[in-house]
């Protein structure tokens, strides 16, 4: 079985810690009062690969925590608020993750939202995602099927363009 690391990235409250425990329940939260303050961490098998799933913190304070936890990721899942801005964080983050030719998707989380103003919009220099999803990740119903689809798709990829390695 092939192993390959995936980034959760987005800003603070965007839903990263969410995605992970619905991806996998029995994922590792470190958290203080509520809040992720270093990482989530998961392990799934997932079509021929074991995925470590990485949730990096979205805050300033935590950037070299964020370098590190980037160092061989071969895909990024961008969690992003349905309704904020895109953030200058995350866009730093995965511009230079996917400098090493790793791609990424975007999870647009809607939060339960009626009105459903995307927010996300194509930042500048940032190669397009692979996808687009939205969901709600209280809820998300078909939408986690979709992004293992994806998944599967960003593992798929040659290992070349993978960066530094799982």
């Amino acid at each position: 079985m092939r192993a390959a690391k995936v980034l959760v990235v987005g800003a603070g409250e965007a839903g990263k810690s969410t995605l992970i425990r619905a991806l996998a329940p029995d994922a590792m939260n470190l958290a203080f009062r509520g809040r992720t303050i270093a990482m989530d961490h998961a392990v799934m098998e997932y079509n021929g690969f074991r995925l470590s799933i990485v949730g990096v913190p979205g805050q300033q304070r935590f950037g070299a925590v964020r370098e590190i936890l980037a160092e061989g990721a071969r895909g990024i899942v961008w969690v992003h608020r349905s309704g904020f801005s895109t953030d200058s964080e995350t866009t730093c983050l995965v511009r230079e993750v996917s400098g090493n030719d790793v791609p990424y998707l975007v999870l647009v989380n809607h939060f339960g939202l009626v009105c459903r103003p995307h927010g996300w919009t194509q930042p500048d220099n940032l190669p397009s995602p692979t996808a687009i999803i939205e969901c709600d990740l209280e809820a998300p119903g078909d939408a986690l099927a979709v992004l293992r689809d994806e998944m599967r798709v960003l593992m798929n990829r040659p290992a070349k363009l993978a960066g530094k390695g799982p």
